[in-house]
C-alpha cells in the first residue's frame, strides 16, 4: 500500500510540473471529445466527421502486464505491436485503414488451452498443467465513405489472423481466423445534425488442436461447461484432441449527433451472436452452443464547449446449450437431448462528465458506474453473483510539447456470492481457477495511472511522438497489478 501511495504522489507531482504546443493541445482536445463519444464514429458513414485533416501514422508499441487478472490469461504477459493507420480525405470521399502486427507471450496459462478466452468462455478446452503460450496476430482493416450531399454512405471490412502455440507438452496449436463487414448510412438533418445507421456481420473460427509429442504419453483434457464444470463423457485422456469453435455475429446501431459537437448526442446498439463448439476427432460432433444478446445505449449533452455529460447503459445476456449424445460406435454419436444449463448476464449503468478549462489547456473527466455480473449453472444449482460500483477521475494538462494525464479510481464491491455444488468433479479446478478468479472480481480495488505524451514537430505536417502509459491496480488482499505501455511513432 505504501508503494501504491508513493507512485500516486509522483504521478501528481509530474502532472503539476509538466508543460504541449498548440498542435499537441489541438490533438488532445479532439482526442478527449472523440474518446468521450467514440460510439458516434463506429459507423463508416460518420467517420468523415472524426478529423478535419488527412494524416498517416506509423507506430510501434511494447506492452507488459506483471499479473493477469484471471487464471485463464496466465500470470503475466508481454507483447510487441507494429501499427499503421491512415485517414485520407479526397474531395467528397474518405479512405481509412489499419494494418497491425502483434506478437507476444502469456506466462503460466492454466485451465485454458484455447485462444481468445473471453470470446469463447465458458466453452473452452482446459487441462491442469498449462504453461507459457506464444502468439502472433495479423490485422487488416479498411474503409471507404462517400459524401452525396445530405446523404452519406460507407463500407468497411476487417480480417484478423492469429496463431497461438506452446513449445512443450501439452502443445496446443490454435489458428484463429476472423473477418467482418460493415455498411453504414448517415443523413444530414437541418444542416447541423446527423442521423446514422449501420449494420455489421462478422464470422469467427478457431481450430484448437492439442498434441502430446512423447510416444505413449497422454493427458486429460476438460471440455468446460461453466463455473468449473465440464463434460463427463468426453473429458478424458487423449494423445491428440481437436476442437473447433465457430461464431457468427450480427449487429446494428443508430447514432444522432451535431457536426459541431454541441447539443444532444446519442447511440443505440444491438448485437446477437451464436457460438458453436465441435469435436473434430468425433466427426465434428456439436457439443455446445452459446447464444449472446447485447443491447446498449448512450445519451449525452454538451451544455457549452467546455462541459459535456453522458449516461450509458448496457445489458449482455448469454445462454449456453449442451448437447447430450448417445454413443453408437467408436466415433459416431446420436443427439438425444439439449439442456440450457449455463446462464450469465452482465448489466452496466454509468454517468460521465468531461470538463475543459484554462483556455482548454486542462481537462478533467469524472465517471461513476455500476456493474452487476451473474453466472449460473443450473443442473448443479451453482451460481456466482458480483456487484461493484466504481468512481474514476482523470486530470490532463497540455503545455509546450507535452501532454500528461493522471487518473485515480476506486472500485467498491457492494455484494458478492458464490455457491458451488458440494461435489466438484476435480477439486483443483475449484482451488486453482474458480476461487482465485472470484476473489479478484469481488475485491475492492484502488486504481491509478499516468500518461505522458511528447510531441516533436519536424515540420508543419510532420511530427514524432513518444508516449508512455503506466497503470496500476491495488487489490485489498495486497496484490498489485501493473501495466506498462511504451509507444513511439511518426504522424504525417
Amino acid at each position: 500500500m505504501r508503494k501504491f501511495l508513493f507512485v500516486i504522489a509522483i504521478m501528481i507531482l509530474f502532472t503539476s510540473f509538466a508543460s504541449a504546443d498548440g498542435y499537441t493541445e489541438k490533438l488532445k482536445v479532439k482526442g478527449s471529445l472523440t474518446q468521450f463519444s467514440s460510439f458516434i464514429f463506429k459507423n463508416p458513414a460518420t467517420k468523415k466527421y472524426l478529423y478535419k485533416e488527412s494524416f498517416w501514422e506509423i507506430n510501434s508499441k511494447y506492452k507488459f502486464d506483471n499479473k493477469s487478472v484471471i487464471v485463464q490469461d496466465g500470470d503475466k504477459s508481454s507483447a510487441y505491436l507494429f501499427n499503421t493507420h491512415s485517414y485520407l480525405k479526397k474531395s467528397d470521399k474518405l479512405y481509412y485503414g489499419d494494418l497491425r502486427y502483434r506478437t507476444g507471450k502469456k506466462y503460466n496459462v492454466k485451465w485454458c488451452e484455447s485462444s481468445d478466452y473471453k470470446r469463447l468462455s465458458p466453452y473452452v478446452i482446459a487441462d491442469s498443467i498449462g504453461g507459457d503460450m506464444n502468439f502472433e496476430e495479423y490485422y487488416f482493416h479498411g474503409g471507404f465513405s462517400k459524401d452525396n450531399g445530405s446523404i452519406n454512405y460507407g463500407f468497411e471490412a476487417f480480417y484478423r489472423a492469429k496463431y497461438e502455440y506452446r513449445l512443450v507438452n501439452p502443445r496446443p496449436k490454435n489458428i484463429v481466423s476472423e473477418y467482418g463487414l460493415v455498411m453504414g448510412l448517415s443523413f444530414d438533418l437541418l444542416d447541423k445534425h446527423v442521423l446514422g445507421f449501420d449494420l455489421r456481420y462478422s464470422n469467427y473460427k478457431q481450430d484448437n488442436e492439442i498434441k502430446m509429442f512423447k510416444n505413449g504419453e497422454m493427458q486429460r483434457f476438460f471440455i468446460m461447461k461453466g463455473l468449473g464444470y465440464y463434460n463427463l463423457s468426453f473429458s478424458k485422456s487423449y494423445r491428440k484432441l481437436q476442437v473447433f469453435h465457430d461464431i457468427e455475429s450480427l449487429s446494428a446501431s443508430m447514432q444522432f449527433f451535431s457536426k459541431e459537437r454541441d447539443g444532444l448526442f446519442a447511440n443505440l446498439s444491438y448485437k446477437q451472436s451464436t457460438l458453436d463448439q465441435y469435436l473434430g476427432d468425433f466427426n465434428d460432433l456439436n457439443m455446445s452452443q452459446l447464444r449472446t444478446y447485447y443491447i446498449g445505449a448512450d445519451i449525452g449533452y454538451s451544455f457549452n464547449t467546455n462541459l459535456y455529460s453522458k449516461i450509458y447503459s448496457s445489458i449482455e445476456n448469454h445462454s449456453g446449450y449442451e448437447n447430450v449424445h448417445e454413443h453408437l460406435n467408436s466415433i459416431n454419436y446420436r443427439l438425444v437431448t439439449v439442456y440450457n444449463n449455463y446462464k450469465s448476464m452482465e448489466t452496466v449503468l454509468g454517468n460521465s462528465y468531461l470538463f475543459f478549462f484554462d483556455n482548454k489547456e486542462q481537462n478533467m473527466t469524472i465517471d461513476f458506474s455500476y456493474k452487476k455480473s451473474k453466472q449460473e449453472y443450473r443442473s448443479t444449482k451453482s451460481f456466482q453473483d458480483i456487484s461493484n460500483i466504481k468512481a474514476m477521475i482523470s486530470y490532463g494538462v497540455c503545455k509546450k510539447s507535452f501532454f500528461t494525464e493522471v487518473f485515480l479510481g476506486y472500485s467498491k464491491n457492494i455484494s458478492s456470492e458464490l455457491i458451488l455444488a458440494d461435489k466438484m468433479f476435480v477439486p483443483n479446478i475449484k482451488d486453482e481457477m474458480i476461487l482465485p478468479n472470484y476473489k479478484y472480481l469481488s475485491s475492492n480495488k484502488l486504481l491509478a495511472g499516468l500518461t505522458v505524451n511528447y510531441n516533436y514537430r519536424i515540420s508543419i505536417d510532420k511530427s514524432l511522438f513518444f508516449k508512455g502509459d503506466y497503470k496500476m491496480e491495488y487489490v485489498e488482499n495486497n496484490d498489485l497489478y501493473t501495466n506498462i505501455e511504451l509507444t513511439a511513432g511518426i504522424r504525417f
